[in-house]
């Protein structure tokens, strides 16, 4: 221990007479340690740590498989099917279900659109979550004559409630019905597949009166038994489907179950890039620490007198290894000091790019794990990057080091081995940043099919009895559309069911008029929109053929539709759509005209096949409002507000955005990824340059002897300036070959996040190629450039 104790007090005073060495190393060393820190945070957080609930290794998510009859492979349950799975499986604990549920809060200071979830009862029990104050959900809670009683979230327990108990058993109002507060959830928690929910209400189906196993509105969740695998239960599951395939043919043929883990059912969409990004700071990391140890190279050589001074007093090699491990390891610590202070405020930075778009981002913070994660990955990075020249310090040539000279070689061939290897990390970042940006350009300019600019938009509930009749949903958005277009700046408005970007929508079956279903229980599909004439001209929207939707085709005028080019491509390959008509909930509608497209799912999803309704024959209490101005939609905020609370002061005005924001969200995700890893590649770069720079500057140091001598015998300042441009070529070729090598391996397994780009294509290769070949020109300009201005008379006289 003493001669440990002496070793750091030698190599901290070392490390202080170096000042400027030192604090290249140590920032390097920080930054990379700092982002390899606040992303594992990340990675341990999402994708390491488990879900918080009771065992939840245990929980799976249960979809019904439509693959079979060319739907999804993920399809909501239906609730007849989901009560016989629960009721006749028996290789579960428990199943639940639950639904989306947005009730409008009445009182207080203004109405309220609630993100909420409706469940079964044994939901909370099931995931292991007990109320921090009151009770739970019983079973007589369940059933469709119970009175509505409800659990809040901790964090609407303190916003409405100011977190006082007296709030269990208080009355509130949600969507103009009573209901009874009994109990609060703990603090940070977030039910599975339904994010942000606040408030929470037992389904309360009534079996006799379901809409059977045609609709799809609730997902599930179960319980595995002890003992019991993924695949038994699957096997469990398939064989009730078969049963039911069999009994209910005219709406389970074809129906089959896919069940899924639900760790890799929240996390599975995010995967690959959160393990991306981790590779790609390993990636900066690895550099940091190539450079690092090139610069504890060049310093050995300075001090092989000194070396071989100990040795020839009889150190050991197995003591200056460790003498100088020391120093390399004091070095990583205060990297990785300084470096969890930066990835404490890059936990932060990351949260708040991705806590819309990553399950339980926004619960993400540094912790145990990830302090433990620094100390090892600095005791790590302290051992590569001290490692190399310890060994070649230890090992020196008495006779060679203690005369001045040729000091220093022995060491230019690793040094150069270290450069190569960073230029080929870096072209690996740069291809897969380039990649990225590609895609990302590309996915912008998809053409979502409208014209986002100058549209506000916001959801509306008519909540209430009041609203029960469908003619007064009618006159209420009569009413709404009026005030909203005498609005100063309005150009127009409409109201549609679902808005365009949402990436939610609900689908209904329908037949074709004289036309046999192409297979037995296989009807046609498309999504529904009920939506007001003007909702078309507000979005700018193309009119294919045909003729838009009329201010008069109200509940009294004849049905008509309107469908999108997808609908009309798939259901009428060789007709005329506009000569049909098409039944759907049991009533003839005539085909009016085909609309364009919109990308309704998402930039990079293919739109499906839609078909809009008159809002007027279909007034569903949801919808959505767009309203373009000539001004700053923003602006138009609280009047579009206010104009809604002088027709119902009850409702709640809920989610105002402007369209361009709406679509923005869409992209949000690729846009983070792509971001972050452009970042981690241009410092991968940047940390290559400077690598390169050291060495070439190193070279040219080591050789102004011989260059002088050359110039003394007649070379050219343009021969040297060649030479050294040229041996910085060299190994940016070397590394370059390798980098494309790499890069074709790494960028097969970022396929998935790419968009309309082939992960080999030659123009983010060509291109990441020029950067670097430019960068590092310009790493190796500089010293060429001094070497060639060598005076070879002061060069003679070096030594």
């Amino acid at each position: 221990m003493d001669a440990l104790f002496a070793d750091i007090k030698y190599a901290v005073r070392y490390l202080l007479a170096k000042p400027g060495t030192t604090f290249v190393a140590v920032a390097t060393l920080a930054i990379g340690i700092g982002a390899n820190t606040a992303i594992f945070s990340v990675v341990n957080g999402v994708l390491l740590e488990p879900l918080p609930y009771d065992e939840p290794h245990e929980l799976v998510v249960v979809w019904q498989d439509l693959t079979r009859v060319d739907g999804p492979a993920t399809e909501w349950a239906t609730p007849d099917n989901f009560f016989d799975w629960r009721d006749q499986n028996e290789a579960f604990d428990g199943m639940f279900a639950l639904s989306n549920f947005g009730p409008t809060l009445s009182g207080g200071v203004e109405p309220e659109l609630l993100a909420g979830a409706q469940t079964s009862y044994n939901a909370f029990s099931l995931l292991g979550v007990e109320p921090i104050l009151g009770r739970g959900f019983a079973p007589e809670d369940d059933t469709a004559a119970s009175e509505l009683v409800v659990l809040l979230s901790h964090s609407l327990f303190q916003r409405r409630f100011g977190g006082s108990p007296e709030a269990i058993g208080s009355g509130i109002r949600l969507d103009a019905e009573p209901a009874t507060v009994i109990g609060v959830l703990p603090p940070g928690f977030e039910l599975p597949m339904i994010e942000n929910a606040e408030i929470f209400a037992p389904l309360r189906i009534d079996r006799t009166n379901t809409c059977g196993r045609g609709c799809y509105t609730l997902r599930v969740i179960a319980r595995l038994s002890d003992r019991v695998s993924l695949e038994r239960a699957r096997a469990d599951l398939s064989t009730i489907a078969a049963r039911l395939e069999r009994d209910y043919p005219d709406t389970n043929t074809g129906v089959g179950i896919h069940l899924v883990s639900l760790k890799d059912q929240l996390v599975g969409d995010v995967r690959v890039a959160i393990w991306v990004l981790f590779g790609a700071v390993g990636l900066v990391l690895l550099i940091g620490c190539a450079n690092v140890a090139s610069l504890m190279l060049a310093r050995a050589a300075d001090r092989e007198r000194e070396v071989a001074t100990r040795v020839a007093m009889g150190a050991s090699r197995v003591r200056l290894v460790r003498q100088l491990l020391t120093e390399g390891f004091l070095l990583a610590a205060a990297g990785a000091a300084v470096g969890l202070v930066l990835a404490l405020w890059g936990v932060d930075v990351l949260v708040s790019l991705v806590r819309d778009d990553v399950p339980r981002a926004a619960h993400l913070a540094m912790d145990s794990h990830a302090l433990f994660f620094t100390v090892g990955i600095s005791s790590v990075t302290g051992f590569v990057f001290g490692l190399a020249p310890a060994w070649h310090a230890s090992r020196p040539s008495l006779q060679g080091s203690l005369r001045e000279g040729l000091r220093g070689s022995a060491r230019a061939p690793l040094r150069r081995a270290l450069v190569v290897a960073e230029v080929a990390l870096a072209l690996t970042l740069l291809v897969a940043a380039s990649l990225l940006l590609r895609s990302f350009a590309a996915l912008i300019e998809v053409d979502p099919g409208l014209d986002p600019e100058g549209v506000l938009t916001a959801q509306l509930n008519l909540v209430g009895p009041g609203y029960d009749e469908t003619t007064r949903r009618s006159d209420f958005v009569r009413r709404l559309l009026a005030r909203v277009k005498s609005l100063p700046g309005v150009e127009n408005a409409g109201v549609i069911y679902v808005l365009p970007m949402g990436g939610n929508n609900s689908d209904a079956n329908f037949l074709i008029e004289g036309r046999e279903p192409p297979e037995p229980h296989r009807t046609p599909v498309a999504w529904y929109r009920p939506a007001s004439p003007d909702y078309f001209e507000t979005m700018r929207m193309s009119l294919v053929r045909g003729r838009w939707f009329q201010p008069g085709e109200d509940a009294e005028a004849p049905p008509v539709v309107l469908i999108n080019e997808t609908a009309a491509r798939r259901y009428w390959p060789n007709e005329d759509p506009l000569q049909s008509r098409v039944r759907v909930g049991g009533k003839y509608r005539q085909v009016v005209g085909i609309v364009s497209d919109t990308k309704h799912f998402g930039l990079d999803q293919d739109e499906r096949s839609a078909m809009y309704f008159p809002y007027e024959q279909l007034p569903l209490r949801f919808m959505s409002l767009v309203v373009r101005t000539s001004e700053d939609p923003t602006l138009l905020i609280s009047p579009v507000r206010d104009a809604v609370w002088e027709i119902d002061p009850v409702l709640a005005v809920a989610q105002p955005s402007t369209m361009q924001d709406v679509i923005a969200a869409t992209v949000a995700p690729p846009r983070t990824v792509t971001m972050l890893l452009s970042v981690f590649a241009a410092a991968a770069l940047a940390l290559a340059a400077i690598g390169l720079y050291g060495v070439m500057s190193y070279a040219v140091a080591q050789r102004t002897r011989e260059i002088g001598i050359r110039m003394a015998l007649g070379a050219k300042a343009g021969d040297v300036l060649r030479w050294a441009v040229g041996d910085g070529m060299l190994l940016l070729g070397i590394g370059s070959l390798l980098g494309l090598g790499a890069s074709l391996v790494a960028t097969r397994l970022m396929e998935s996040l790419l968009f309309s780009v082939s992960p080999t294509d030659p123009m983010a290769f060509v291109g990441s190629l020029a950067v670097l070949v430019a960068v590092a020109l310009s790493a190796c300009y500089l010293p060429a450039r001094r070497a060639s201005r060598v005076d070879p008379l002061v060069a003679l006289h070096h030594e």
